[in-house]
C-alpha cells in the first residue's frame, strides 16, 4: 500500500479534490485540498507546478464558499509564484491573472 506522501497517492487525492469541486462540494473540496496542499508542498516543494495547481484549487474553493478576501490574498501569492516558474504565455499563469481580477471585483462588491 502506498503511503500518504507517495506521488501516486498525492495524484489520486489531488484528483479527488478537483472532482469534489466539480460536483459542487466546495467545502469538502476545500478541507481535503488544504490537506493535499500541505503534503504536496512538502513532497514536491511550494513552487512546483503541481503544488501551485492545488493552491489554485484551494483559492477557487475559498471564493466559491464566500471567503473572497482570503482567496484574493492567496491567489496573489499563487500568481507571483507562477510568474517565477512558468513561461509568460502559460495557460495557468493567464488563468491566475484572470482569477485575481475576478476576486478583486468580488472583494470590492462585498465590502461596499
Amino acid at each position: 500500500m502506498w503511503g500518504p506522501e507517495d506521488p501516486r497517492t498525492l495524484t489520486i487525492r489531488h484528483l479527488v479534490v478537483f472532482y469534489l469541486g466539480e460536483t459542487g462540494s466546495y467545502r469538502e473540496a476545500l478541507v481535503l485540498g488544504r490537506e493535499v496542499l500541505e503534503l504536496e508542498g512538502r513532497v514536491w516543494g511550494p513552487e512546483d507546478p503541481r503544488t501551485l495547481t492545488i493552491r489554485h484549487l484551494v483559492v477557487f474553493y475559498l471564493g466559491e464558499t464566500g471567503s473572497y478576501r482570503e482567496a484574493l490574498v492567496l491567489d496573489r501569492e499563487v500568481l507571483e509564484a507562477r510568474e517565477r516558474v512558468l513561461r509568460p504565455e502559460h495557460s495557468q499563469l493567464l488563468v491566475s491573472r484572470e482569477m485575481v481580477k475576478e476576486l478583486e471585483k468580488r472583494v470590492d462588491e462585498h465590502e461596499k
